[in-house]
């Protein structure tokens, strides 16, 4: 196996700090590298497919209490701008489409060969993927209420204590499946962890948590969650 691909700084400064940032994790020479990438790149969006059909379930099942809402008598949501509910269902809803778009899309490559040949799918699939985990936040209940200086219970009665647990836990899932179930490179793969730690810091600095102090035992967890999803697809990619 070829060592690591040493390049010449060339260029503008930001041309040698992006091809510096790429070659991070390159096994190979820069064509034997973009050979590796190609021969990856069904794999990638088959796993991506799947991905996609797991958050058209999963938002799904989150819109069920629409239609109550729509019908209840005593506020109703008439998504009005200063509603967190029609944050909530619509953040939902917009990523219920996102899904659906990036699916078709993916579904598409078998009859386009402008998709095949000429999109960038390993970094459109970060993308996507970068974008659910920093957005994990913004669709759970007591979040979006929060931000709004609003007390979740007031406008949809039930048991928010374990928010925060939940949304680590999901955190955690999409985590583990972009980093070892999509055969993204590790060059690219650590913006999954670093948007996830950051996500909860910035959430959790603006609102805090249901109960204080937990995040004395739910940082280090996502911590060393990152740590081995990170370790594990650099294993698994040697």
């Amino acid at each position: 196996m070829a060592s690591t691909a040493q390049f010449k700084p060339k260029g503008a400064w930001f041309e040698r700090a992006r091809r510096s940032l790429s070659a991070l994790e390159l096994r190979f020479d820069e064509e034997q590298e973009r050979q590796f990438k190609a021969d990856a790149v069904e794999t990638i969006c088959k796993c991506g497919l799947v991905i996609c059909a797991w958050c058209v379930i999963v938002f799904s099942l989150a819109l069920r209490g629409l239609p109550l809402e729509l019908r209840r008598k005593h506020q109703p949501l008439r998504w009005y701008v200063d509603d967190p509910r029609t944050w909530y269902y619509g953040l939902h809803l917009f990523h219920l489409s996102l899904a659906f778009v990036m699916a078709g899309l993916i579904l598409a490559r078998k009859w386009s060969r402008t998709l095949r040949s000429g999109w960038d799918w390993e970094l459109l699939i970060t993308i996507y993927g970068t974008f659910l985990l920093a957005c994990l936040h913004l669709l759970s209940w007591w979040y979006i209420a929060s931000l709004f200086g609003v007390r979740p219970n007031e406008m949809r009665p039930g048991n928010w204590d374990a928010s925060e647990h939940m949304v680590g836990s999901e955190s955690m899932i999409v985590l583990w499946a972009l980093t070892t179930f999509v055969p993204v490179r590790f060059c690219r793969l650590w913006y999954f962890p670093l948007v996830l730690l950051l996500s909860y810091a910035v959430f959790r600095t603006l609102v805090g948590g249901p109960h204080e102090g937990t995040w004395i035992l739910q940082l280090p967890k996502l911590i060393l969650v990152c740590i081995f999803a990170l370790y594990g697809a650099w294993r698994h990619e040697w």
